[in-house]
């Protein structure tokens, strides 16, 4: 006969201290990274020993990391979460570096068994609703394909493992405007009638270093496209549009930002700044008169590489009638 059971159960931080760590937000994006090793083992009643063998995959899949606890059965922390993969935040800090590495074994570990553990990777992460914002502790759990299941603070009498983590979430950062770099180019102006005019700025406002924008979301927009989103589009003896560009365009055309007098080609390509750093504004002005007027404060969120969520709003400047951008704190 058979029997299978763990040997060794460690759940780590991937990173400098093994035990501990700082290094998240709790902004329900960001990820912490953890290693949990496990050897599994078979004894044979017909040979009287011990063998180390792979655990399934469906062993696999039962490991998960759970609030650090007696209770077999505990779930996470309310507000914390635990992912199977990896997801497109990067780790650590603002202003501080990262370096991951999967913890390695000491001589006397690897002296003590006859083949390599299983090491399963497990993401944690924290959500905003977390409070207060202090330690927690941690375990894994794991659940054999004989329905045993174990943690890493265990004790059965017969088998003992103890190991935790512990995670300190830390409030998430909303960058300020007073952090962006702002600067207004001229890339086209043109003369479509005598005394009248095509005239487009386009406005950059770069996020502080090594920092980028993963994704954005607008409200209160008067009219949208896939490139482009309208904050105003007012008369006052000229006609002025404000928006603002998704910050994964590529490419403008004056056809894109559209409301263009009949002579005006709409394929003439607008020269814009690509990069995932910045935020970036269009003003639009024609020396003449359109329709389909409004005036809104555009709002404007932003969730960066860290996955910490920054608002603004844009909207025009009521002492140039819309001539310029404005881009405040929501």
């Amino acid at each position: 006969m058979k029997t299978y059971s763990i040997k060794y159960f460690t759940i780590t931080v991937i990173g400098a201290n093994e035990g501990y760590t700082n290094q998240i937000y709790a902004n329900g994006n960001q990820q912490c990274s953890v290693a949990i090793n496990v050897q599994k083992q078979v004894y044979d009643d017909s040979t009287g020993s011990y063998t180390t063998v792979p655990l399934s995959q469906s062993e696999k899949n039962s490991i998960t990391v759970c609030m650090y606890s007696s209770d077999i059965n505990a779930p996470l922390p309310s507000g914390w979460s635990c992912d199977t993969s990896k997801n497109q935040y990067d780790s650590g800090l603002r202003g501080q570096g990262y370096s991951a590495s999967l913890r390695s074994l000491n001589d006397g570990e690897a002296s003590s068994r006859t083949q390599t553990w299983d090491s399963i990777t497990r993401y944690i992460r924290c959500g905003t609703s977390v409070t207060p914002l202090q330690n927690y502790q941690f375990m894994a759990r794991i659940t054999l394909d004989n329905g045993k299941t174990y943690t890493t603070h265990y004790d059965d009498g017969n088998v003992s493992f103890e190991s935790k983590i512990t995670i300190c979430p830390q409030r998430p950062y909303a960058i300020r405007v007073s952090e962006l770099a702002a600067r207004r180019d001229d890339p086209y102006n043109y003369e479509y009638a005598k005394g009248k005019y095509v005239d487009v700025d386009v406005y950059y406002w770069t996020l502080p270093n090594n920092l980028k924008i993963m994704s954005d979301y607008f409200s209160g927009q008067g009219y949208a496209t896939p490139k482009l989103v309208w904050a105003y589009a007012k008369n006052d003896s000229n006609f002025f549009m404000g928006m603002a560009m998704h910050h994964d365009v590529t490419s403008l055309t004056l056809g894109d930002i559209g409301h263009l007098p009949s002579n005006v080609d709409p394929a003439t390509n607008i020269n814009i700044s690509v990069g995932a750093n910045m935020m970036r504004g269009v003003r639009y002005l024609r020396t003449d008169t359109s329709s389909g007027l409004y005036d809104n404060l555009l709002h404007w969120s932003i969730t960066d590489n860290l996955g910490c969520v920054s608002r603004f709003v844009l909207k025009s400047n009521p002492s140039d009638s819309g001539n310029t951008l404005l881009l405040e704190q929501a």
